[in-house]
């Protein structure tokens, strides 16, 4: 079943989905405007939302586990240290 299987599926899985997830309305849900194709390829429109970007987002959380391993060393370094004495 190429409609299965074969190359169009992503495609239309993503279609289906986003027709599905275009219904909901929730305020923790970003509305979908639009699900349109254009050859090959599918795609949504949504509202802009004023915010932080992905990456703003994972560079902090990526500074807050460094600082987190930091402090971490640094108690286990106070530890052998009163271990020690």
């Amino acid at each position: 079943c190429r409609r299965c299987f074969g190359p169009a599926a992503p495609r239309e899985r993503f279609l289906r989905e986003a027709r599905l997830a275009a219904k909901l309305f929730h305020p923790n849900i970003i509305p979908i405007h639009a699900v349109e194709e254009v050859g090959e390829f599918g795609f949504i429109a949504i509202v802009y939302v004023d915010g932080e970007t992905l990456t703003s987002l994972t560079t902090d959380l990526t500074l807050a586990r460094e600082a987190a391993t930091g402090v971490e060393l640094l108690l286990q370094g106070h530890r052998e240290i009163d271990a020690a004495l």
